[in-house]
């Protein structure tokens, strides 16, 4: 706390109007909350929960508060019943670049911000559970000889607004000319400010934002008063002697309800108080939400509503847009509250629509197809698949039109969606091989004389060649009485009468054509592929020379 705040002035304070520096920020917002009867009235406190210390900053997540402390690295939570709940410290995790010890605080509705009490003006984003930061960028570099940045000295003020562009609203210190800016979250740029002229016993330091106008704390004058946004009091104000003054300040339309409240916390001992205040137009209350797909639609319903209600206990009608159903993927969406007097107020969240829904799929019937070649045959099928969002393909394993060796060949199709969802089905292509192999006994040559028998006489040199063929088989097995012959090999047979079977006499000449004796008849060459079909052919064997 700088040493000015040590000469607190008591009694009514005159508020001088703001001095405007630059545009004024464009909303619709409604009227501005008149002053009721019940404005000021304690609802809670004063209470010092975390003991003596120089209480700086301020946040409400709609069900615990949030304070620091000048000098302390600490984010202190009070969780309920509020404020003399338990209180959770998250202090800042070893490594942490932050350097921001006793900020105000805003909440955004999944972290906190803060930015150091200093003329460094850097902005953090926090991780609420483990106090680590998320995101941190530099209001003076983002805002080069800003007039604003001499007011935003050692800030005293910080409060998420949801304005798209202008999300945050940060005050500074007392004692000098005060600015009041709203600032980009995301880039750091300040969108608009005004500056309270310089009253070190009176004006100015915390902020809070209730959805349509400003509250500023005067801390040595112990007075809060309402502004609109442009700093434009409204005349509305109230005392606040139970804390002597505030310094960060917070707004809360639920743990009151019907009663919206704002939340103070003082110098000295950070002691936390809460006032009521104008509350007259419904809240909205918005949450993201991510919702599967309706069975067989690419669509689904949703609801971002999260507990909106009208603080005068009207009832509220909630409206959408756009409107349910929402679409695969994110959409923004603007839920409205409004009253029976015409009062609304607005809040924006995310709708995320997944598919979760797997494709559907059916494979064909196994299917039997016969062997055309050594590799087996080639099969053609398709499964039928759908899903409910348009985009599906479907692959199967071995594809269709790929060749299958000759048994079953189990196959697996597979449907896969743009989500990634995906469906399988089970078939088999079965090759079967039913056709016999072709051989041929063909009367030769004696490969010692050269000579081919005439068609017409008797193939009285006995030699033969043997040819075989299959359509799956390359090399099907041939045979004469069980002995093993090569395709296109010569052989000699001769009839021997006297005996029975097949026998191997010798083997002749240099290419060792293989001699056999029959008998009683002719010879019967057989050939045998790889299924076990048998092709056979009857080799017309002269009778032994008289």
């Amino acid at each position: 706390m700088k040493s000015l705040r040590q000469n607190r002035v008591r009694g009514p304070v005159a508020l001088a109007s703001p001095l405007l520096l630059t545009a004024t920020l464009v909303l619709t917002l409604g009227a501005v909350p008149q002053a009721s009867a019940q404005t000021g009235t304690l609802l809670a406190g004063p209470f010092a929960p975390i003991g003596d210390g120089n209480g700086r900053g301020m946040a409400f997540d709609g069900v615990n508060l949030y304070i620091t402390r000048v000098g302390d690295s600490i984010i202190y939570q009070i969780t309920p019943p509020l404020p003399t709940g338990p209180v959770v410290t998250i202090p800042i995790p070893g490594g942490d670049p932050r350097v921001s010890a006793g900020g105000p605080l805003a909440w955004d509705g999944s972290a906190l911000w803060t930015v150091d009490y200093s003329s460094a003006l850097i902005l953090y984003r926090v991780d609420p559970t483990s106090g680590a930061t998320l995101s941190s960028c530099s209001i003076p570099a983002a805002n080069p000889g800003s007039l604003a940045l001499p007011g935003l000295d050692h800030p005293d003020g910080l409060h998420w607004t949801g304005i798209p562009g202008s999300e945050l609203v940060i005050s500074g210190e007392i004692g000098l000319p005060t600015s009041v800016a709203f600032v980009n979250a995301a880039t750091c740029g300040i969108t608009s400010f005004f500056t309270f002229p310089a009253s070190p016993a009176t004006c100015c330091s915390g902020v809070a934002f209730d959805g349509q106008s400003l509250w500023h704390a005067t801390d040595g004058a112990m007075t809060v008063f309402q502004t609109d946004l442009s700093g434009a009091p409204t005349g509305v104000s109230f005392a606040d002697p139970e804390i002597i003054g505030f310094e960060d300040l917070e707004f809360d339309p639920i743990t009151f309800a019907p009663a919206c409240a704002l939340w103070g916390t003082t110098a000295g001992t950070p002691t936390v108080a809460a006032y009521e205040i104008p509350c007259t137009k419904p809240v909205a209350l918005c949450k993201n939400v991510t919702v599967p797909t309706d069975p067989g639609k690419c669509s689904a319903p949703a609801s971002v509503d999260n507990g909106s209600f009208d603080p005068d206990g009207d009832a509220i009608t909630l409206a959408q847009a756009p409107p349910s159903p929402y679409g695969l993927g994110a959409t923004p969406v603007t839920l409205t509250a409004s009253d029976p007097a015409g009062q609304s107020s607005s809040c924006t969240a995310t709708v995320t629509v997944v598919d979760q829904e797997p494709p559907s799929i059916t494979c064909p019937a196994p299917i039997t197809v016969e062997c055309t070649g050594p590799g087996g045959a080639t099969a053609t099928f398709a499964p039928t698949f759908a899903d409910n969002c348009p985009v599906v393909t479907a692959s199967c394993s071995p594809a269709s039109g790929s060749t299958f060796p000759v048994g079953t060949t189990p196959v697996m199709c597979t449907a896969t969606d743009a989500s990634g969802n995906t469906n399988a089905c089970n078939t088999a292509v079965r090759v079967v091989d039913t056709t016999a192999p072709s051989v041929s006994c063909v009367q030769s040559f004696n490969p010692s004389g050269n000579h081919v028998p005439n068609a017409h006489k008797t193939n009285e040199d006995g030699f033969y060649k043997i040819m075989a063929s299959d359509v799956c088989t390359p090399s099907p097995v041939i045979q004469i009485g069980g002995f093993a012959l090569a395709n296109g090999e010569t052989i000699k047979i001769t009839q021997s009468p006297g005996m029975s079977g097949v026998r191997l006499v010798n083997t002749m000449g240099p290419e060792n054509i293989k001699h056999f004796r029959v008998g009683p008849g002719d010879a019967v060459i057989t050939v045998t592929d790889g299924s076990g079909n048998v092709g056979t052919v009857t080799c017309l064997v002269p009778p032994p020379p008289k």
